[in-house]
């Protein structure tokens, strides 16, 4: 890609300091202290503080800091919910919040955050994340208006957690299919950011990377459970796989993951793993410089492919990929409805309408999501 012509920008986000491997937990009253926290409160769901002991080893390690847990969070982050947590952090005067969890925990504690702002500032955020979704590391604040199923995205720097604690062994207990769904949801970030309307070669070098290492990690954590190394180059990966979306822009993939999600309860990762195939696919065309490099990240040879077979090839690679993971791979199997589609494609193509995205009609959504079915 040409680097000196037009001026790139890239934009890091608001992440200080990831502390991670193994033992990580150990060092939370240190990120508290060096935040100025004295009222910690901890946003999680409840299987996460009722099936593993993990919410109790924050609560202890936090000791006198510990203010409060809100431990329902739901799927999806429901507005109802950010609202409910917002009220408990409030009452117990929080002035630093703890998310613990995957996706969900991690966007709640953002909308508190925002809700709850000091001198408008929002609070600041300790992230610490059991599954690979990786949204402790970016702006991106997402919540589901319940009455509608739409999932409502916002984006604003100042809610980046600023610090991450990425321990491999509070993922021991991670579902063996959320695990794997959202390593394909790290995958998803890396595609998505080598093919981004505003591409950037740092993003692409660490995009590429997550690649390569996230098809070699993710199967030996599924064949070798306890295999703490696997596990930690696996946060690694999601790290590498979503440092650079915030700069170049998300694509179709993430854009039908949000909705698709929101309207059948589907969890983010098992949406990548039923939308990314079809949109590299779809997106062949107009993405030719860039296929080339999601071919090279999985050493596929394509020198003497036309676009369209280029993008066929690597949909395929990752379609086979994802065939090998204990995931759903259609919206059907998801346990989606087919009568909502309609609405569905609506929502999706008033996305892309609003930016980060090109324009798609909801046609052509609909066209996709008929694929995916």
């Amino acid at each position: 890609m040409a680097i000196t012509s037009p001026p790139a920008r890239f934009r890091f986000t608001g992440t200080q300091e990831v502390i991670h491997g193994e033992g990580a937990l150990a060092a939370l009253p240190e990120a508290v202290e060096r935040l100025g926290g004295t009222r910690v409160f901890i946003i999680t769901g409840k299987s996460m503080a009722t099936k593993t002991g993990h919410v109790a080893a924050a609560e202890a390690l936090l000791g006198k800091t510990w203010a409060g847990t809100m431990a329902g969070v739901r799927q999806h982050a429901p507005q109802g919910d950010v609202a409910a947590a917002a009220e408990e952090a409030k009452a117990a005067s929080a002035d630093l919040l703890v998310s613990l969890g995957g996706g969900s925990p991690i966007d709640s504690a953002k909308g508190v955050a925002e809700l709850l702002q000091v001198d408008g500032r929002p609070l600041p955020q300790i992230a610490i994340s059991t599954t690979l979704s990786a949204g402790e590391f970016t702006p991106i604040a997402a919540a589901t208006d319940e009455a509608s199923g739409v999932k409502e995205v916002r984006v604003d720097h100042r809610l980046t957690p600023a610090t991450v604690i990425l321990d491999p062994k509070l993922t021991l207990e991670t579902p063996e299919q959320l695990w794997a769904s959202t390593g394909v949801k790290a995958l998803d970030h890396a595609v998505e950011v080598l093919l981004a309307v505003r591409p950037h070669p740092l993003a692409d070098l660490l995009a590429s990377e997550a690649i390569r290492r996230l098809c070699q990690s993710l199967p030996v954590t599924l064949a070798q459970p306890d295999n703490l190394d696997a596990r930690a180059d696996c946060q690694l990966v999601a790290w590498f796989s979503i440092a650079g979306l915030p700069s170049v822009g998300i694509r179709l993939s993430h854009l039908i993951g949000h909705q698709v999600g929101a309207r059948w309860d589907i969890p983010h990762g098992v949406t990548s793993c039923i939308t990314l195939p079809h949109c590299v696919r779809h997106l062949a065309a107009e993405t030719e410089e860039q296929q080339k490099r999601l071919a090279d990240a999985f050493d596929l040879p394509h020198s003497q492919l036309s676009a369209q077979e280029r993008g066929e090839a690597n949909a395929e690679a990752i379609a086979t990929f994802i065939a090998k993971l204990p995931v759903p791979t259609s919206l059907q199997a998801a346990g989606a409805r087919e009568a909502d589609l309609p609405a569905v494609a609506d929502a999706v193509a008033a996305e892309t309408r609003s930016g980060g995205s090109e324009p798609q009609s909801p046609g052509a959504i609909m066209s996709l999501l008929r694929a995916m079915w």
